[in-house]
């Protein structure tokens, strides 16, 4: 799973359809809302009753206790996920409907909150056949929301952001790493991708380049690691270390940028 932005719902539909080619026996259904929940396994083709070619939304309350009941391995995937919906109003709104699920016994209900525990809830819920599993799911990209801090570069020094990045994560750190390769044609992107690619809810911020930082408070605020002052002569390895430009500076502005209070950049 990558670090870009998605909802659980979308990458509960990458895991189905990997697990459709190891697995030749998934058989599944989504009545008519394949495009929302993505429970369409791409290439593999679908079937509908005869009698009943507009398909038939199965309420599957009664089924899903059942099945608690008689510990079946079966897979159910919701989605459309409590306020998350809130264009949809309070009548689709499942607010009450976990509280009840949970109480099933035998039935596991995940709630994951990213792609990486998506993929771990499907991992479990197949490993463990003898009972249902429940995926609860959501449409709203969460990931957005979670990410703690941007790490953005040009250049060489781009590999400075993923070193970085790479200890970071191992401390529990939920950081992305940007490549902005030109200023010009990421302005003259749509509002929307640009929000995508840099959340004005993540504030903390930091860009790596070795020049001088003129222009970079518009896309990081204040924290930046670049130079301000006339270089000097020796070798590459001893300039970026006189200057800063070391996996350690990088991760080390970067930690004291995530004990900042939060503010959000306006562009």
């Amino acid at each position: 799973m990558s670090d870009l932005v998605d909802s659980t719902g979308g990458y509960s539909g990458k895991c189905l359809n990997a697990l459709a080619k190891v697995l030749p026996g998934l058989i599944g259904g989504s009545a008519d809302l394949a495009s929302s929940n993505q429970a369409y396994l791409h290439n593999l083709g679908d079937f509908k009753q005869p009698d009943s070619p507009w398909g038939q939304n199965i309420r599957l309350h009664e089924e899903l206790r059942v099945s608690a009941l008689s510990h079946a391995g079966v897979l159910y995937i919701l989605t459309h996920d409590l306020v998350g919906i809130g264009e949809d109003g309070p009548t689709h709104q499942p607010i009450v409907h976990l509280a009840g699920l949970r109480a099933i016994p035998h039935l596991l209900l995940f709630r994951p909150a990213d792609g990486k525990e998506t993929a771990g809830a499907y991992k479990v819920a197949i490993e463990n056949r003898s009972v249902p599993s429940l995926l609860a799911l959501s449409s709203d990209n969460s990931e957005k929301d979670l990410l703690e801090i941007i790490l953005i570069g040009t250049g060489s020094e781009l590999c400075l952001c993923e070193a970085s990045a790479n200890v970071l994560r191992k401390e529990g750190t939920r950081v992305r790493v940007v490549s902005l390769v030109c200023w010009r044609l990421f302005d003259r992107q749509p509002r929307d991708y640009k929000e995508f690619v840099l959340p004005s809810s993540v504030s903390k911020r930091v860009s790596v380049e070795a020049g001088l930082p003129l222009g970079w408070k518009e896309y990081v605020g204040d924290e930046g690691i670049g130079i301000d002052d006339f270089g000097s002569s020796g070798p590459y390895s001893e300039a970026f270390n006189k200057y800063g430009f070391t996996e350690e500076n990088v991760t080390k502005t970067a930690k004291s940028l995530l004990t900042t209070p939060h503010t959000f950049i306006e562009r």
